[in-house]
């Protein structure tokens, strides 16, 4: 991808496709030549708006360009563009106010056309009716396009309840897409209303494995910060899975388990996940899956023993995790676990 972009040229005239440019080097880890590009392009455009001022194309493409450098640049900030922005506002190019004008519209969607059944009084009556009327409603419109205005002109959106709605909202149309931008941009308080227990065996295997992959490569990126999301994610899909990727994914886990780098940063937190994810992978294996993985966990450290001699080991819930306190089975029932006692 960095190659492409680096072969990328663009004329003088090309002002919205440099701005686009901009927005990927972003997306890439390219900040500062990000900036580079927006500051020249800002540039030229701010010159051709001296020749024609009621141009209302380059007015928003000003506007466009200002906010993201807001977003980015410490020397723009809301304070010192205030003015310019007042100025593109009366002339209704300013993205920040459309931006709040359209968080506004976002609603929760509600099935409003097909079959309604409901439970009469007496047992076994049932009750249809019917109503015909346009799909896309105006709740997913809304959704669809302040999702895309963010996608394509680099906005960031900040109000984290109605963006939740707005991609819950394109769910209808796109599940697929829903679930990717809840990853971008979602948290665990609000994981049930994206995937629950209903919604994963609704999904057919293609997507599954694709949502798979995508969470496979996020949790093993070092730099990601949202391993917890994922992970919780991943310990939701589990059971839905097939054995390739289940086997992929205990190697995963039990790897990522000994990282004790990922307990520094995550503390307070990743232990909970961690937790439900061991207790979703054993209840999803048979017996002798389970004896298999569990004489795995058996060799992992304990985490709270900072050296792993069983010495100076720091009790405290927020620093003392150990897998197999949450396997809830009869070891004598479960053939094949092999422990090793290395003092024998």
């Amino acid at each position: 991808m960095r190659n492409k972009v680096n072969k990328w040229k663009l004329s003088k005239k090309d002002l919205d496709w440099s701005l686009k440019k901009a927005i990927i080097l972003l997306k890439i880890g390219e900040k500062q030549r990000a900036i580079e590009e927006l500051e020249e392009t800002l540039e030229r455009v701010r010159q051709l708006i001296t020749i024609s001022r009621n141009n209302y194309h380059l007015l928003s493409l000003e506007g466009l360009i200002l906010v993201n450098l807001i977003q980015l640049n410490h020397h723009y900030s809301l304070t010192n563009s205030k003015d310019r922005l007042n100025y593109l506002e009366s002339k209704l190019c300013n993205p920040l106010k459309e931006l709040d004008f359209m968080y506004s519209r976002i609603k929760p969607f509600a099935k409003k056309s097909g079959v309604f059944v409901k439970k009469g009084f007496d047992p076994n009556k049932i009750k249809r009716t019917y109503s015909f009327s346009n799909f896309f409603e105006s709740e997913v419109i809304d959704s669809y396009s302040i999702l895309m205005i963010s996608e394509e002109w680099g906005m960031y959106l900040t109000n984290s309840q109605t963006i939740n709605e707005a991609i819950k909202n394109l769910e209808i149309i796109y599940p697929f897409y829903s679930w990717v931008k809840f990853i971008q941009v979602g948290n665990l308080e609000n994981i049930d209303d994206f995937f629950s227990r209903e919604t994963i065996y609704k999904s057919n295997v293609s997507s599954l494995s694709n949502l798979f992959k995508i969470i496979f490569n996020g949790i093993k990126n070092k730099e990601n910060t949202k391993v917890e999301l994922l992970l919780e994610i991943l310990s939701r899909l589990y059971f839905a899975l097939t054995k390739d990727e289940k086997k992929k994914a205990d190697n995963l886990i039990l790897e990522l388990y000994k990282d004790r780098d990922l307990y520094k940063v995550n503390i307070y937190s990743i232990i909970k996940v961690l937790a439900s994810l061991f207790q979703r992978i054993i209840f999803d294996k048979d017996q002798n899956e389970r004896a298999e993985f569990f004489s795995k966990v058996l060799e992992l450290p304990i985490i709270g023993d900072p050296h792993g001699e069983l010495k100076d080991i720091d009790l405290d819930e927020n620093y003392f995790f150990d897998p197999s306190y949450k396997f809830e089975f009869d070891l004598d029932d479960a053939e094949g676990i092999y422990i090793e006692y290395p003092w024998c």
